[in-house]
Formats: structure tokens, C-alpha cells, sequence
């Protein structure tokens, strides 16, 4: 059996999954919903509304990615410009590669910071959900696992580099005789690890429990990523950026996912930062050395240097113990707090 062959019968075994574990069902319910509120917004960007434009971006109304949202304020400080990329975009009587790469092309007056290739995709998609495809992590991973992930020239543009890969998931949708919807969805469970969806399949799940749980999980993240900018560790380091998209965050590795993954802003280095959300200071320091690991033979060299960040709620004193064999400075530890406060209002 071929790689393709391989890769269609993963496919085929992951498909009944779509109803098996409730939150792939709910993605499925929801695309005819997100097609007809959002396809005729897209299609005519001189008329769209932040407000509308804004609420794409969650998954509460999306019902397909959670990941949009993040560079919501890049995205609104230039909207009136926006609104002419996304003209572009959707403008079919320019080829699809050729609109790629005026909307990537740095300096051109289509190319906005913040609208990277997974919110560009999923935007291309609603308006034309039988021709394109969306390439985000999800569906990179996932190709990459199942070895269908095409190759680049060095230095190959972007509308190219989409052409292929939208022609990789063209072909799967009509081998699997599905849409282009339910190929995504399908990507988001292959790539779910096991023990999730072990979770899952004991919970009751609606709109508002899915919802839930995403922001329960993904809070401490969501907060760094949206007040990066603010944080004393954006003046040395910046999260990892690819073709727009924020990649740093829950990136993933072969050995798992990395929370967070910033570059330096000066020189060269990389740090893995790791969330410590309950398991015990023994497993979090391994997690962390394992990933600095990867990052060291798959994206360092010798001569790059790649440091370690645990966030947590208390930095406890097993914790140290655990990192005062390593040489100082390789791991840090940093301490979160939650901050409520009521204030009156007048009526």
C-alpha cells in the first residue's frame, strides 16, 4: 500500500469520529449556518462592518476555528485597507495564485499584518467552499502525519505553495467523497491527541459547553498571546510567526505540543515556554527539557541557544529543587496571578 493509499485508509478510520465524539458533530451541524451568514459578507468587503468582520473571528460563531481572534487588534487598526485585501481575495477573475502573493508580498498595499494564511483560507473558503481549502496548522500537521505534505522550491511564493497544497486536499474530499468542511474537521480530529478525545466522549457537549471548555483550557495561553505586547518578555522575544500566522502557539512537535514557542527579537535563540496546569513539577521540568531537545535538533543549530520558561500559579519548592541541578538561567520560572476588582457604575 502507497503513501496515498495509506493516508485515505486513516482518513476512512477517522471518520467516525465525525459523530462518535460530540464536538466533531457540532462542526459538522454548523456549516450550512456559517456559510449563509458569512459567505454574502465576504463576497462584497466594500459593505462589511467591523462588527461583522469581528465576529467571524470566534468560534462561537465560526463553529470551526478557535484561533482567528488573535490578531484581532492588528486587523482593526487598519480595517478600511482590510477591506480591499479582502476584495482582492475574493475576486475570481485574477487566478488564486496570483492574489496570494500580492496579499503576502511585503510592502504591497494588500498585504496586512495580522492576516496570515489560516484566516485568509478560512475567508477564501466560506466564499468559495468547493474550490479552496484552508491551510492552518491543523491541516498541516495532520498532511505532514499522514506524509502528503508537498514539497517547496526554496524560495517558491506563497500562491504557489497554496496551489499545491490545496490541490493535496481537492484530491482527498473526492477520494473520501466529502467536502472541503468535513476534510477540516477531520484534520482537527486526526490531530486531536487520544487522551482528548477519550475526555470528550464522557461529556455532555453543546454550543455553550464547547465554548466553555475551549476558554477554560486555553485561557492562561489566550491571555499571553493577546497581551504579548504588554509582557516583560516581548522585549526580548516574539512569538513564532509563519506566512502571518501566529505558529508559536500549541506548536506542534513529534513528541507533542510545544504551549508556546518565541524566537529572540535580537541574534538567534529560541525559547519553549511551558504552562503548568496541575501535573506534578517532576513531569512539567521533563516536558520542558524534552521539547528544548527538539527545538535543538530540528530548528537550532550547535551555536543557538534554547532556554526554557515555566509559567505557573506557585513556584514550589520541589519545583526548584527539580531545577537547580540544570545550569543557571537554562530553565526560568515565572508565577501568574488572577486579579478580580468591583467598581460601582452610576444609573
Amino acid at each position: 500500500m502507497n503513501t496515498w493509499d495509506e493516508a485515505i485508509a486513516k482518513l476512512r478510520n477517522t471518520m467516525p469520529l465525525l459523530e462518535a465524539y460530540k464536538e466533531g458533530a457540532f462542526i459538522q451541524q454548523s456549516k450550512t449556518e456559517v456559510i449563509s451568514r458569512y459567505q454574502p459578507l465576504f463576497s462584497k468587503p466594500e459593505t462589511l462592518s467591523w462588527e461583522d468582520f469581528e465576529s467571524f473571528l470566534y468560534f462561537k460563531n465560526n463553529k470551526h476555528w478557535t484561533s482567528l481572534y488573535r490578531q484581532k487588534r492588528r486587523l482593526e487598526a487598519r480595517f478600511n485597507a482590510l477591506r480591499d485585501t479582502l476584495a482582492l481575495l475574493s475576486n475570481d477573475e485574477q487566478p488564486i495564485e496570483d492574489r496570494l502573493n500580492q496579499l503576502m508580498q511585503k510592502g504591497s498595499p494588500y498585504n496586512i499584518n495580522g492576516f496570515g494564511k489560516g484566516l485568509m483560507t478560512a475567508i477564501l473558503f466560506v466564499v468559495s467552499p468547493d474550490r479552496y481549502g484552508v491551510w492552518n496548522g491543523t491541516s498541516e500537521n495532520g498532511m505532514k502525519m499522514l506524509g502528503l505534505f508537498p514539497g517547496f522550491e526554496r524560495g517558491e511564493k506563497f500562491g504557489s505553495r497554496y496551489t499545491k497544497f490545496n490541490e493535496v486536499l481537492l484530491g482527498l474530499a473526492k477520494e473520501l467523497e466529502v467536502d472541503l468542511w468535513t476534510l477540516d474537521t477531520l484534520w482537527y480530529m486526526l490531530t486531536k491527541d487520544a487522551q482528548e478525545l477519550e475526555i470528550e466522549v464522557e461529556e455532555s457537549v453543546n454550543a455553550q459547553s464547547v465554548e466553555h471548555r475551549f476558554g477554560l483550557e486555553r485561557h492562561l495561553q489566550e491571555f499571553l498571546i493577546d497581551h504579548w505586547d504588554s509582557l516583560p518578555l516581548a522585549k526580548e522575544w516574539t512569538i513564532l510567526e509563519e506566512d502571518g500566522d501566529l505558529t508559536g502557539f500549541e506548536y506542534r512537535t513529534d513528541i507533542g505540543r510545544i504551549d508556546l514557542l518565541a524566537q529572540a527579537r535580537k541574534g538567534l535563540g529560541w525559547l519553549v515556554i511551558e504552562l503548568k496546569r496541575g501535573q506534578t513539577e517532576d513531569k512539567t521540568v521533563g516536558q520542558v527539557q524534552r521539547y528544548m531537545g527538539w527545538v535543538k535538533r530540528n530548528l537550532a543549530d550547535e551555536e543557538t541557544p534554547v532556554k526554557g520558561l515555566i509559567i505557573c500559579f506557585e513556584a514550589t519548592e520541589k519545583l526548584h529543587y527539580a531545577l537547580d541541578i540544570l545550569p543557571k538561567g537554562l530553565i526560568e520560572v515565572m508565577e501568574y496571578g488572577v486579579n478580580f476588582y468591583l467598581k460601582p457604575t452610576s444609573h
